[in-house]
């Protein structure tokens, strides 16, 4: 793909996310039609940063349909309650719970052999400096 292909792609994606849907007659045919639409744009973007873009704002996007949007809407979906549930802790687990522990369990992985001579009393470590 050319440099221009995605820079058009870029702005379609951005138009796409600022698109509320607030001027359509039914909410269900906004949903359906930016839900068409995010598809197309995952299959035609090459594997970039704008695709990982592309997949989050996507992602975003049906966490909202799913859990905030109308009644009219989540009827449609088919989602339970608690599939609703289950894509509201994905969310929360990923954006909230995740970020703060990764850099905990990084740092532990990465320093094993430290955590193993601590384990072992402090006397070990004064000997092996």
């Amino acid at each position: 793909m050319s440099e221009g292909w995605l820079t058009q792609a870029e702005r379609l994606l951005s138009e796409l996310e600022r698109w509320t849907g607030s001027r359509e007659a039914l909410e269900r045919d906004y949903v359906y039609q930016k839900s068409v639409l995010y598809t197309l744009l995952v299959d035609l973007v090459p594997p970039t940063p704008l695709r990982t873009r592309t997949l989050r704002s996507f992602a975003d996007f049906l966490k909202n349909v799913a859990i905030t949007a109308g009644p009219a809407v989540a009827s449609q979906t088919g989602f339970s309650a608690a599939q609703r549930e289950a894509i509201a802790f994905a969310f929360q687990f990923g954006s909230l719970i995740l970020p703060a522990i990764v850099p905990a369990i990084v740092w532990v992985l990465m320093h094993r052999r430290f955590l193993e001579r601590l384990r072992q009393g402090p006397a070990l470590l004064t000997r092996q400096r």
